[in-house]
């Protein structure tokens, strides 16, 4: 009988939000998953802070339900430094995903990064090999990986393309608030080189003009990050690629398709004017 109050009491207090992290932090990962999922899928700006909040807990506390005499005490206690890094992996993964496949709110998940960055960096100060480790780091190395395995893929299939552009754009994005390095994007830069000049002499015309696309792309997005800091390695990479790689193209390429030439000579005029859009 008294088993069968406490869960009425238990029930009552979920439903009136008393416990908005009901699903206590690692004692249940799949559940924590859905949290985590189930807060970027309502995440818009005008609730962004709120739910911050809500991850910001879900990511470092765990609740603690006593039953005594029938009085139900809710406490929160702080999570160990590896179980506030091992959620924010979790955090990362699902967040990477979910940018790629929703890229509309690809300003909203890199805000989201940058805002939680912040609040967590006292949280986490040791990682798990014994380094120094935070929300940022994190992510930086996720990305990468992320790109690199999307990267491998044969980018034929409309799914792959997708995710591709996906998760270069997030990155970008990542730049921008300054949450990951530019050399992450050059990074990206020289690898879609890499795919551009395999593609040539492989005969695929479209794979070709598809990793052309990108690079002009990832130029538009951090170019002028690139141009304002001190590193004059990134901006001499960049006018070398632009004055000379597509401007060639744009001269003597008769196959270029008529998209590329005006995006091309649009990234040309933006450069010449400062990067002023």
């Amino acid at each position: 009988k008294n088993s069968t109050k406490n869960n009425n009491i238990i029930n009552k207090n979920e439903n009136n939000n008393i416990n908005d992290n009901k699903y206590a932090n690692n004692l249940n990962i799949d559940k924590l998953k859905q949290e985590i999922i189930y807060k970027l899928d309502i995440i818009e700006e005008n609730n962004l802070m709120i739910v911050m909040d809500e991850l910001i807990d879900l990511l470092t506390k765990k609740v603690i339900i006593n039953n005594i005499n029938d009085n139900i005490n809710l406490s929160k206690i702080r999570l160990s430094f590896i179980e506030i890094i091992n959620n924010s992996y979790l955090f990362v993964e699902i967040i990477i995903n979910k940018a790629i496949s929703e890229t509309k709110k690809l300003e909203i998940f890199a805000k989201i990064c940058y805002e939680m960055s912040m609040r967590l960096n006292n949280e986490i100060s040791i990682g798990r090999n014994g380094t120094n480790e935070d929300l940022k780091t994190i992510l930086q190395e996720s990305c990468k990986i992320k790109f690199e395995e999307i990267l491998s893929k044969d980018i034929n299939i409309e799914d792959n393309k997708n995710s591709l552009l996906g998760i270069l754009m997030f990155i970008c994005e990542l730049i921008n608030y300054k949450i990951i390095f530019l050399d992450t994007g050059f990074l990206c830069f020289e690898k879609l080189c890499n795919k551009y000049y395999d593609s040539l002499y492989e005969n695929g015309k479209l794979n070709k003009y598809y990793y052309l696309d990108l690079i002009i792309n990832l130029f538009n997005k951090i170019g002028k990050n690139a141009y304002q800091i001190k590193d004059l390695n990134y901006k001499e990479k960049m006018d070398n690629y632009i004055d000379n790689e597509l401007n060639n193209l744009v001269n003597n390429d008769m196959g270029l398709p008529q998209y590329l030439r005006n995006k091309i000579i649009n990234l040309i005029k933006t450069k010449t004017n400062n990067w002023n859009f």
